[in-house]
């Protein structure tokens, strides 16, 4: 970084120049959090957890590897028009190569905008603004991507168009990857209730996901933004091992 040249007497203005420039080219909008969706309650007991959704920011998931079939579920809502990134999977950080679901106006957008060979886009329309939207994009390699909207099918990409397998290594939330270490298109709004499920769901499961129903036989990874659920976490008893504790405590932390 290039610094000012400052005369002795006076230099006040030129060290808050300074600073100004230096926050400038550094600064990058913190994750911050809201108040969440209310998730349904279960056996009418209510879900434990602080409540908390993501409101500002880039967020990034931890490296999963390839998935050859896959059901992305999340929650979210936007507060205004303004062009913004919910989710994307990135293909190549340095140039900026995602799959991105973009929402912006009411709409949103999923696709790979930046494919030499083909680009590609799905687009949906129907989300509510200032309302909490379930958003679910399953994958099959037969059929391509599916995008669901509140538990309903919206649109139908094409085999091929992500290939044989998704490489979930560098997965985000809340922007866009512009290039390395920069980013764009913040999403204006929440987003809450990340689930990453290791094979593709029909329409009677992506409707049970609506409705609260828990996966967890297939699940690779959820986010909920929020505090970890202690009680949950709670379940071994050190004096009486089962043979499959090693293996509960390897899906709990990759989980969480």
């Amino acid at each position: 970084m290039k610094h000012l040249s400052c005369p002795r007497p006076p230099y006040l203005f030129c060290l808050l120049a300074q600073l100004a420039l230096t926050s400038f080219v550094q600064s990058k909008p913190a994750v911050e959090f809201q108040v969440g969706r209310t998730p349904p309650a279960k056996n009418n007991i209510p879900i434990l957890g602080s409540g908390l959704a993501m409101s500002q920011g880039y967020y990034r998931g931890s490296p999963l590897g390839e998935l050859s079939g896959w059901t992305l579920s999340l929650w979210f809502e936007a507060k205004s028009n303004k062009k913004g990134d919910l989710f994307g999977i990135v293909r190549n950080e340095i140039n900026g190569e995602a799959y991105r679901l973009t929402y912006e106006n009411g709409a949103l957008f999923f696709g790979d905008p930046k494919q030499k060979k083909r680009p590609w886009k799905l687009f949906v329309q129907g989300v509510k603004k200032e309302k909490w939207n379930h958003l679910v994009i399953s994958y099959a390699q037969a059929t391509g991507p599916a995008i669901y909207l509140n538990a309903k099918k919206m649109a139908q990409g094409g085999r091929g168009q992500m290939g044989y397998a998704t490489k979930f290594d560098h997965y985000h939330f809340g922007a866009a990857v512009i290039s390395r270490d920069k980013y764009g298109d913040y999403f204006d709004g929440k987003i809450d209730d990340f689930e990453l499920h290791n094979r593709p769901f029909d329409d009677q499961e992506i409707e049970s996901l609506y409705e609260g129903k828990a996966f967890p036989g297939s699940l690779v990874v959820f986010n909920d933004f929020e505090n970890v659920n202690h009680r949950e976490l709670a379940f071994f008893n050190p004096a009486n091992p089962n043979g499959d504790y090693l293996e509960e405590g390897k899906k709990l932390y990759i989980q969480n």
